[in-house]
């Protein structure tokens, strides 16, 4: 079987869903417990970490394409 390159937005989405579900079975935590504003930071949080996964993979892009100019390949 052929390995995928790892992809740091599927993976950040993934922790998150995985990290709700989690909280959601294990404590008594209901959606109408949270407080909108836990939502709003939740959220900024989240879209600061799949930035910050883009910000990588494109970063490692970059990498891998100068690294293959420089080789002439």
């Amino acid at each position: 079987m052929k390995r995928h390159p790892f992809d740091p937005i599927s993976f950040v989405f993934g922790l998150t869903f995985t990290a709700m579900g989690i909280v959601f079975l294990v404590t008594d935590v209901d959606a109408q417990d949270i407080d909108p504003i836990a939502i709003a930071l939740a959220t900024l949080i989240f879209s600061g970490l799949l930035a910050a996964a883009v910000a990588f993979k494109w970063a490692r892009n970059t990498a891998v394409d100068k690294e293959i100019e420089d080789e002439g390949l």
